[in-house]
């Protein structure tokens, strides 16, 4: 495996009044959780919380780890393979749907009501049976500070 088909990445649920934010490559339809790449050093939690300051300006608490899903995908050169860690996250004041802004060119986002979630293209796939039930915390342990 080449290092650059490799993604390790922190995304999150942003659940309010029952709609889940996803997020997707302009022009396209695949759906996916807001977050992106943990950078070398740094910690998961702190990861998500930088991606959403940089794509919507807004401060989230990242609390519960849900869990980590593999998911491997072709693309036209080679295979990519990613790690999602899946964290819930709220916003850090009281914020509604309408007021959380796009602060990135290439992105779009979708609030999705998750009695919908099998409706749309929601990637990685197991996404959509986790959502199904109540998100139920996993062990989580980290040493990073930063």
């Amino acid at each position: 495996m080449n290092l650059k088909n490799f993604h390790y990445l922190a995304r999150g649920f942003l659940i309010i009044d029952g709609y889940l934010l996803t997020v997707k490559t302009k022009g396209t339809s695949m759906l996916f959780l807001p977050g992106g790449h943990i950078e070398s050093m740094e910690g998961a939690k702190y990861a998500l919380q930088r991606e959403m300051q940089e794509e919507f300006g807004l401060k989230v608490e990242v609390s519960d780890f849900i869990g980590a899903i593999e998911h491997i995908w072709p693309d036209t050169h080679a295979n990519q393979l990613e790690i999602n860690l899946l964290f819930q996250m709220q916003t850090a004041d009281s914020v509604a749907r309408a007021e959380i802004k796009n602060l990135e060119p290439h992105l779009d986002f979708e609030w999705v009501p998750l009695h919908h979630i099998n409706d749309v293209d929601l990637q990685p796939e197991p996404l959509k049976s986790l959502l199904q039930k109540p998100l139920v915390p996993a062990y989580w342990a980290s040493t990073f500070t930063t």
